[in-house]
């Protein structure tokens, strides 16, 4: 099983940028950032991995908020309204 020991290791033998898809926790954000990824993805991957799945943009701001400037933030899925509930 992957974890952020691994990931870490990844991104030093890699060189390269780093991009880490599906965190959706705020801590899972902080951990990716002092891995070293270059940027996460803010996905659920369109619901379809776990039924109750939060949507992308709630855990937007959150993620955002709690793990400062570190890393580039981007968001996949589709907003369907402007509304956040």
């Amino acid at each position: 099983m992957l974890n952020w020991d691994d990931v870490a290791w990844i991104k030093k033998r890699w060189g390269g940028k780093l991009i880490l898809k599906g965190i959706l926790d705020a801590d899972d954000a902080r951990s990716a950032a002092d891995t070293g990824a270059d940027a996460i993805i803010v996905s659920n991957h369109g619901g379809r991995q776990l039924d109750g799945a939060v949507s992308s943009i709630k855990c937007t701001a959150e993620n955002r908020r709690r793990r400062g400037q570190e890393i580039e933030v981007h968001l996949d899925g589709r907003i369907r309204s402007g509304r956040m509930c």
